[in-house]
C-alpha cells in the first residue's frame, strides 16, 4: 500500500455527515489504485486522522440549491476550516459543492481558486446517477476524471512530513430570536464573562424573520445555538402550540448542529422554577426533541446575575449551561 494517498473528506454539519458518503464510497471504490483510505472528518471535532492525510476535500452540501459569491466567501472564511488551510497547501485542497443548481460558475471558481486547487460542483441528479452506478459517461465522468487527475498529481509528489493539526476548542454561539439584541444583552454579557470565555470565542445575534432561507444562511457559521424567547411577547409559544414562533427554526438547528449543541432559553417569566419548566416541556414536546436543555429565567434571576449574588437555583442553571458548552466542544 506504500505510496497511496490518504484523503480527508471534511464537513461541518449533521446533514453533511450523511450526504458526503457517496464521495467517500466512490473514492475508495473507483480510485483504489491511488487511494489507500478516505477518512470522514467532522471539522468541529478533534480527529487525529487529518494529520495523517495527504489531500483534503472541503465538502459543502447546499440545502438551498444555489450558491452566490457572498455565500462562498462566508464558507471559505469560516474559522472551522482553519485547520485545513494551516496544514494543507492550496494544491492539496479540493472543494466539492454538492446539491448545487443555480450558480455563476466563473465568479465562484475564481474565489475558490485562491484557496484550493480544484472546485467540483455536483447537482442532485449527478449524485443519484453515481449512486445508481451510472458514472461512466458524460459530465459526471468528466468531473470524476478531473478529481482523479488532481489526486494523481499529489500521488506523484514526495510525501511531506505529517504535521499535527491543532483544532480550535472554542464555540461560536448563535443567539437566535425574534427579539432585538437588547433584550438578551444580559445573556451575551454572561457568555462573554471570564469563565465562559474559556469555552466561547464569539457570540452572534441571529434574527429570526419570516424568511427561513435567510435564517439558515445566518446561522450556518455557528457551532452552538441558543434559541431565545421572551414572554414580553405575551405568551410562551416556542413550539407545538397555536401561533408558535420557532418550530421550523428549532428543528433546523438540531438537524444541522446536533441536538447536544442546541438549547432553549425562555426569559422574563414570573415563575422560573423546575415545576414551570416541566409544564412547558410537557405541552411543547419539540423543545426536548430538538434541544438538549431548556432554561427559564425571571427578572429576579437576571438581577442576581448583574449583582453577582446568585441564589442556589440560578447558580445551578449557570453551572449546567457551562457544562453543556464544555461537552459541545
Amino acid at each position: 500500500m506504500s505510496g497511496l494517498l490518504s484523503i480527508a473528506i471534511c464537513y461541518r454539519t449533521e446533514i453533511e455527515a450523511e450526504t458526503h458518503r457517496w464521495i467517500k464510497e466512490i473514492l475508495e471504490r473507483q480510485f483504489n489504485e491511488i487511494i489507500e483510505k478516505a477518512h470522514s472528518i467532522n471539522i468541529n471535532e478533534h480527529n487525529e486522522n487529518i494529520s495523517r492525510c495527504d489531500v483534503a476535500i472541503l465538502y459543502h452540501y447546499e440545502e438551498e440549491n444555489r450558491i452566490d459569491l457572498t455565500k462562498v466567501n462566508e464558507l471559505l472564511e469560516d474559522s472551522k476550516w482553519e485547520p485545513l488551510f494551516a496544514k494543507f497547501e492550496k494544491a492539496q485542497i479540493i472543494v466539492v459543492m454538492d446539491n448545487v443548481k443555480d450558480i455563476k460558475k466563473k465568479e465562484v471558481k475564481k474565489v475558490v481558486k485562491a484557496k484550493a486547487q480544484k472546485l467540483l460542483l455536483f447537482r442532485n441528479k449527478h449524485r443519484s446517477s453515481i449512486n445508481d452506478g451510472r458514472s461512466g459517461n458524460g459530465k459526471i465522468k468528466k468531473k470524476l476524471d478531473k478529481l482523479k487527475k488532481v489526486l494523481e498529481e499529489q500521488k506523484g509528489k514526495p510525501k511531506q512530513k505529517k504535521t499535527r493539526v491543532h483544532f480550535k476548542k472554542h464555540l461560536t454561539v448563535g443567539i437566535c430570536s425574534r427579539e432585538s439584541q437588547e433584550t438578551y444583552n444580559w445573556l451575551v454579557t454572561l457568555l462573554n464573562s471570564e469563565d465562559f470565555r474559556k469555552k466561547v470565542t464569539d457570540t452572534r445575534p441571529v434574527y429570526v424573520s419570516n424568511t427561513f432561507s435567510q435564517f439558515r444562511s445566518d446561522v450556518s457559521g455557528c457551532t452552538f445555538a441558543i434559541l431565545y424567547h421572551s414572554k414580553r411577547r405575551g405568551r410562551i409559544n416556542v413550539t407545538d402550540v397555536t401561533d408558535s414562533l420557532y418550530d421550523q427554526e428549532l428543528e433546523h438547528l438540531s438537524q444541522s448542529l446536533g441536538r447536544k449543541k442546541v438549547i432553549v432559553v425562555i426569559d422574563d417569566l414570573e415563575d422560573s422554577s423546575d415545576s414551570a419548566k416541566s409544564s412547558i416541556q410537557q405541552s411543547q414536546g419539540s423543545i426536548g426533541r430538538w434541544a438538549c436543555e431548556l432554561f427559564l429565567f425571571s427578572a429576579r434571576d437576571k438581577e442576581s446575575l448583574k449583582s453577582g449574588s446568585r441564589p442556589t437555583d440560578v447558580e445551578l442553571k449557570i453551572n449546567r449551561l457551562y457544562s453543556i458548552l464544555s461537552q459541545a466542544m
